[in-house]
């Protein structure tokens, strides 16, 4: 029965890290889209709506998540930078609020047709 509760505790406690401390970005690739060399993180535009003047290649979706909306921010455009994106478009935030507050960011991570 100890060894049950203790296993509990540990479970619990591992939960509550996960859900309180990580952070973490993911892409999701486009079919028939390239991932192209990798651009500079700083440089990454995040826009709420889609550019009418700027001609742009769809890479995938990119997303992040974080306790902090900063930390989401800037692993966002690192993930963005990683698959080659000069932006981010059509970006949104999400914040949840259960028991530990999260805060995502996503959108559709493009490389402009002509720089």
């Amino acid at each position: 029965m100890k060894t049950r509760t203790h296993s509990y505790a540990l479970l619990t406690l591992m939960l509550v890290g996960l859900l309180s401390g990580c952070s973490f970005a993911t892409f999701t690739p486009v079919q028939g889209a390239s991932v192209d060399a990798a651009t500079d993180a700083d440089a990454i535009q995040i826009l709420a709506e889609a550019p009418t003047d700027k001609p742009f290649l769809v890479l995938g979706m990119v997303s992040a998540d974080s306790p902090a909306l900063g930390t989401a921010v800037a692993k966002l455009r690192a993930q963005a930078a990683k698959v080659g994106a000069h932006a981010v478009i059509q970006a949104r935030l999400t914040k949840v609020t259960s028991f530990a507050t999260r805060t995502g960011v996503s959108g559709m991570a493009v490389r402009w047709s002509s720089p």
